[in-house]
């Protein structure tokens, strides 16, 4: 037999859930109760009022060129209280303006800024484009003057008087707070692989490296490899296999002694000499533009160097005079390494 206790918890619990359904069925219009047609409306464009209005000319359109942003989940790297993550990439600004890339290579940033709208025009396209999140008097573009160079400026809002620019990675941000600024760094160029190929020592190619792999920092320091190669770097792919071929074909380069032989800004000079007189002049360059390097190579006097065919570079040939010196134009990002000719 059932105790009355429960038979009493059942009835009341029923009384409840009876109680309950009597509250929250639909009243009739006579007792209060709404009509379906009198239900909010869905928001449409026409429910918000338009405050300004900007029309795209032919061919401009509201995306970044060459940009590699880390957005994604990845927190600003640094100590001092941050750690949120990043704010996504977008050309849309705070809701404020447009990135704009044209069809000819050129740029601009538009932003409302009391009841008119502000242009700031750029002669190349915009990698990156952000507004300060603090008070939003601050702009930061990355721009993309190359496929390999990039330059980043910023410009004070909104009179547009360019605060800095410096030589940069393709993609720049501000933190979360507004007072830092963060750029990425410069690809490095061919004049990196030139060098790992005629330095003393044994080279090392880290995982990925030939066929431009990124990464960030730890534990972003090294990406998993691409199985898909049209993802891979095929230029720096073949330079890489090019220096290497050519360190492994020169015993000099491998073996012989190094002596520096001369520099002039970001370029660099040095000799490498086997003991049977084998010699091999390497020249880099880690500058944007081609510079002329006088080198002093005695052990080349008086004989004729010729330049290694390496993919991207031109050939070159030069007469050493008989005291040693030699002037050579070395292109920009790049190098050149000279043997003897025949």
């Amino acid at each position: 037999m059932v105790p009355k206790r429960y038979l009493f918890a059942s009835m009341f619990i029923a009384a409840m859930l009876l109680l309950l359904a009597f509250v929250q069925a639909p009243r009739s219009t006579r007792e209060g109760g709404a009509m379906l047609a009198d239900a909010p409306a869905a928001l449409t464009m026409e429910s918000f009022e338009t405050l300004a209005e900007f029309r795209l000319r032919e061919g401009w359109t509201p995306r970044f060129q060459g940009a590699q942003d880390p957005d994604q989940d990845q927190p600003w790297p640094f100590g001092g209280g941050f750690g949120t993550p990043w704010e996504p990439a977008s050309a849309y600004l705070a809701d404020q303006g447009l990135a704009l890339n044209g069809p000819r290579g050129d740029s601009e940033v538009v932003l409302w800024r009391g009841l008119e709208w502000r242009h700031y025009r750029f002669d190349a396209p915009l990698a990156s484009a952000r507004l300060d999140p603090a008070k939003g008097n601050r702009l930061l573009v990355t721009l993309r003057l190359s496929p390999r160079q990039f330059e980043t400026r910023l410009l004070e809002i909104p009179e547009g008087r360019v605060l800095w620019a410096t030589d940069s990675g393709p993609w720049s941000r501000f933190s979360w707070d507004g007072k830092a600024v963060l750029l990425g760094l410069r690809a490095p160029g061919s004049e990196t692989g030139l060098l790992l190929a005629t330095l003393p020592g044994a080279p090392c190619v880290y995982y990925g490296d030939e066929v431009g792999v990124e990464g960030d920092q730890d534990p972003d320091c090294r990406r998993s490899f691409p199985a898909d190669e049209s993802r891979w770097d095929h230029d720096t792919l073949a330079w890489t296999k090019a220096v290497l071929a050519m360190r492994h074909a020169a015993p000099v380069l491998r073996r012989g002694s190094f002596r520096v032989a001369g520099s002039a800004g970001l370029a660099l000079g040095f000799v490498r000499e086997g003991e049977d007189g084998d010699v091999a002049v390497v020249a880099t360059n880690a500058g944007e533009e081609a510079t002329s390097l006088r080198l002093t190579v005695p052990e080349a006097a008086g004989r004729r160097l010729s330049s290694v065919p390496l993919p991207g570079v031109d050939a070159t040939a030069v007469d050493v005079v008989a005291d040693g010196g030699v002037v050579l134009v070395v292109p920009p990002r790049t190098g050149l390494v000279l043997r003897p000719a025949g």
